[in-house]
């Protein structure tokens, strides 16, 4: 009688125990959905215009006028940015960290506007397009590229519409990702994992770069450090699949690497905000200046100044 009156008072107090857990999840989960909601409720800090320019056919004419920006409105990353860049043009952007190689890239995409000056495309201001069509135009491929727990097929037709399994096995063909994707426990159909955990950084890149391509022959393929963290052998890859997706394609390529920028159509070398020198890579040798020192330490493996 003493043992069984012990047992039931144990199991008299799990309940009340199991509810005080339960109580402790359910208001750290209502303070986590009350900032989500404040989130949510924030209004929009880009807006569409009303009538928006529909961008047809593409070119890829980009012109900087007299742009400044400040992430926090005060600390200026640009000033006064002004270049053209013309279609099927491939650019560097060269500069130590810092100098605003990013930013650039952050608003020809529209993800902030210029605190002053404007930004053209094709000769239209960013800001008459409507920004999902806009962003359409653009390939992307990031340092650290954002996979999803889903399979090959899906991953590398994110976000373009009607992308048929045929265009995506040509994608991976094209930028030397199709021989190791084959070699994946099922193939194509692949779960990768949450920020695809299932492959090196190398095959990530490969497979944002077959996404980029997966876009269309009119995207414009923004590069930002896509081989900065790969070994040699994954980079030899890459820069033979970077050669054939620039090729007669408009784009920019932000590297630290020489092999990446060296055969670029143009390079902005770019220093605390300001574009400092513009033209290829002999003219910008021969003519001595700051762009000579970043390849000095890009030869050395230096960091640059």
């Amino acid at each position: 009688s003493l043992v069984a009156f012990l047992y039931y008072v144990r199991y008299f107090f799990r309940p009340l125990e199991e509810l005080a857990e339960q109580s402790h999840l359910l208001q750290s989960g209502l303070a986590s959905a009350e900032r989500v909601f404040a989130l949510l409720d924030e209004d929009e800090v880009l807006q569409n215009p009303e009538h928006p320019v529909q961008l047809s056919p593409f070119q890829g004419a980009v012109r900087f006028e007299n742009v400044s920006f400040a992430y926090d409105g005060e600390q200026k990353v640009l000033q006064d940015l002004h270049f053209n860049l013309s279609p099927g043009q491939s650019t560097a952007i060269v500069g130590a960290t810092g100098a605003g190689k990013s930013t650039i890239l952050n608003l020809l995409c529209r993800f902030y506007d210029p605190t002053s000056g404007r930004i053209c495309l094709d000769g239209i201001d960013l800001r008459d397009f409507d920004q999902r069509q806009l962003r359409t135009h653009f390939g992307i491929v990031q340092q650290d590229p954002v996979l999803f727990s889903d399979t090959v097929w899906e991953n590398i037709r994110m976000g373009a519409q009607g992308v048929s399994n045929d265009e995506v096995l040509q994608a991976a063909r094209y930028v030397n990702a199709h021989r190791f994707i084959e070699q994946l426990p099922e193939g194509y159909n692949t779960i990768l994992g949450e920020g695809g955990a299932s492959v090196s950084t190398g095959q990530k890149q490969l497979i944002a770069l077959a996404r980029a391509l997966a876009q269309g022959t009119e995207a414009m393929i923004l590069l930002d450090e896509a081989t900065a963290n790969v070994d040699s052998e994954t980079e030899a890859l890459i820069q033979e699949a970077l050669s054939r997706v620039m090729e007669d394609r408009s784009s920019i390529v932000i590297a630290h690497r020489l092999s990446t920028i060296q055969h670029a159509d143009t390079i902005l070398v770019m220093k605390h905000g300001r574009l400092l020198e513009q033209g290829t890579h002999e003219e910008l040798l021969a003519a001595d200046g700051y762009y000579r020192t970043l390849v000095d330490m890009m030869r050395h493996g230096m960091d640059t100044p």
